[in-house]
């Protein structure tokens, strides 16, 4: 075995493929993208479980970005709108709290935004994930980032809109 002086980046990479540990696959679901189900295929762009809700449809003005995997920044021109609008602080929200959104939040982090999960305003299946999920974001001090509850963010937005009138 080689070893590595203490200051040096270590990478260990295994490839598992002809293994035992093939396995260990991902548990099966039922259903699969595409699928229809009560709110027609699953994840599949125009159909009615796609949608964005009536109350939350964008203005005209707004800018739509389609996600087309976990994070929002991988495969979507996420991070050039934000350069060119020089938006540095993120306000981060949505569904499900363990893998798109924390996968968002740890993309946006890696490029520099100073990131907020809203508590209150992402959803999980399990409530065990999403709170192990707020634990792991916010630990050693934010390295992540922070998290908040709608209400405190609306009251430091209104504090900070308020003092700049």
């Amino acid at each position: 075995m080689r070893t590595f002086p203490d200051s040096a980046t270590q990478l260990l990479l295994i490839d598992f493929a002809q293994s035992s540990f093939r396995s260990c696959q991902r548990e099966q679901s039922s259903l699969r993208i595409g699928d229809r189900s009560a709110m027609g295929r699953i994840l599949v762009r125009g159909e009615p479980g796609n949608a964005i809700i009536p109350a939350l449809a964008p203005l005209p003005n707004e800018v739509v970005i389609l996600k087309p995997g976990k994070g929002a920044f991988y495969n979507t021109p996420l991070a050039s709108i934000l350069q060119k609008y020089k938006i540095t602080h993120l306000l981060i929200t949505g569904v499900t709290t363990e893998v798109c959104v924390q996968t968002t939040m740890r993309e946006a982090n890696d490029r520099g935004y100073e990131c907020l999960l809203v508590e209150d305003c992402t959803a999980s299946y399990f409530p065990k994930f999403k709170q192990a999920t707020l634990e792991m974001l916010r630990a050693q001090g934010g390295i992540i980032g922070w998290t908040s509850t709608v209400d405190t963010v609306c009251q430091k937005l209104s504090d900070f809109s308020g003092a700049t009138t």
